[in-house]
C-alpha cells in the first residue's frame, strides 16, 4: 500500500486513544516501507543420502554435496552437514556481508539438524579440498582429510575456522596466501607432509585454543610463518611430536601466549630473522614474543634457537 494513500484515508483523531492508534499505524507504515528487507536468514541441508535436484531446504530435501549449497547460500544463511564422506573439491562462491551476516557451513556433529549424528569427513586427493576466496565464509566441525594443501585461504577481510580436523596434507594442511585474514578457533592440524599450517607476506591469523601436531616429512614444522609482515598470534596452542619444529618463523611478527611446545624433533621454536643493513643499522624483518609457554622434552636442539631476530 502506498503510504500517502494510507496517510491520507486514516481519520483525524478525535481523542487521545484515537491520537495514539493514529500515531501507532503512521510508526507502522513507515518501518514497513522504508525499512530495508530483513537480512537473508535461508538454512541449507546437506546428506550423503540427499540429492542436488532438491531445493535443500529441508533434512528431508537435502543436497547431497556441499558444493551446490555453497552455489545456493547468501549471506546470513547457515548450511549443516550430516555425517558421513563427501568426496569433492570446494571452492566459496560469495561472500557474506560481515562477522555477523557471514555463510556458515557447520558439521552437524549431534545429528539434531539433519538426523545424521557425527562429523563428515570431505576428501579429494588432486588439489586442495577447499580453496577459500570469499570473505566471511565460516566453517565449523568438519573434517578435512587429503589434498595437496588442504584447504588454501585467500580471503583478505575475514573468516573464521572454528574446531575443525584438517588431516593427511601432501602439502600443508593449511595456506593462509598472501594478504589473508582468518580467525582460527580451536580444532587439531595434523599429518601434513609439510607443515600444518603456513602462513605468507601480510597475512593477519590469531589462533586460539587447537592442536598442531605430527608432520610426516624431514623438512615438515607444525607451523611455519614466512612471509614479510605477516603477524600470527596463538593463544593456548599446542605444538605436539612434529618432524622438526613446533614453529618456525622466518618473516613477520609472532606471539605465543600460554603455549605449550613438546615433542618436537628439532626444537620448540627456530627463528630465521631476515635482516638488512643500512649505514651500520640493523632491521628486522622478524619479531617473536613468548608469554608463559611450556616447553618439553624437545629433541635435537634448543627448545628455542634465535637466528638473526628481534625476540
Amino acid at each position: 500500500m502506498c503510504l500517502a494513500f494510507a496517510l491520507a484515508h486514516i481519520e483525524p483523531a478525535k481523542c487521545l486513544k484515537g491520537c495514539v492508534m493514529r500515531r501507532s499505524l503512521v510508526a507502522f507504515l513507515i518501518a514497513n516501507l522504508y525499512a530495508p528487507m530483513a537480512a537473508h536468514a535461508g538454512i541449507y541441508y546437506v546428506r550423503t543420502s540427499g540429492c542436488d535436484a532438491n531445493d535443500g531446504r529441508s533434512a528431508t530435501r537435502a543436497f547431497r554435496t556441499v558444493q551446490r549449497a555453497m552455489q545456493v547460500a547468501q549471506a546470513g544463511d547457515t548450511v549443516y552437514i550430516g555425517a558421513g564422506t563427501y568426496n569433492e573439491q570446494l571452492t566459496t562462491v560469495r561472500s557474506g556481508a560481515n562477522n555477523v551476516a557471514n555463510i556458515r557451513f557447520i558439521g552437524d556433529t549431534t545429528g539434531a539438524q539433519t538426523g545424521d549424528r557425527g562429523t563428515p569427513t570431505i576428501m579429494f586427493a588432486g588439489g586442495p579440498i577447499l580453496t577459500v576466496n570469499h570473505d566471511w565464509n565460516h566453517f565449523q566441525s568438519i573434517r578435512f582429510d587429503g589434498g595437496t594443501d588442504t584447504i588454501r585461504w585467500n580471503a583478505t577481510t575475514g573468516g573464521t575456522l572454528s574446531s575443525l580436523t584438517v588431516r593427511n596434507a601432501s602439502d600443508d594442511g593449511v595456506e593462509f596466501g598472501t594478504g589473508a585474514r582468518a580467525t582460527v578457533s580451536g580444532g587439531t592440524f595434523e599429518r601434513a607432509g609439510d607443515a600444518n599450517m603456513a602462513v605468507h607476506a601480510n597475512a593477519i591469523v590469531p589462533m586460539t585454543g587447537g592442536l598442531i601436531r605430527t608432520t610426516l616429512t624431514a623438512a615438515g614444522p607444525g607451523a611455519v610463518v614466512a612471509g614479510a609482515g605477516a603477524s600470527v598470534t596463538f593463544n593456548r596452542v599446542r605444538f605436539l611430536t612434529n618432524n622438526t619444529h613446533g614453529l618456525l618463523v622466518r618473516r613477520g611478527t609472532v606471539r605465543l601466549t600460554n603455549c605449550i611446545l613438546a615433542d618436537n624433533r628439532q626444537g620448540g621454536i627456530r627463528v630465521e630473522g631476515a635482516n638488512t643493513i643500512s649505514g651500520g643499522a640493523i632491521t628486522t624483518a622478524t619479531t617473536v614474543q613468548i608469554v608463559n609457554c611450556t616447553f618439553d622434552e624437545n629433541l635435537s636442539s634448543p627448545a628455542v634457537f634465535w637466528r638473526d631476530a628481534q625476540a
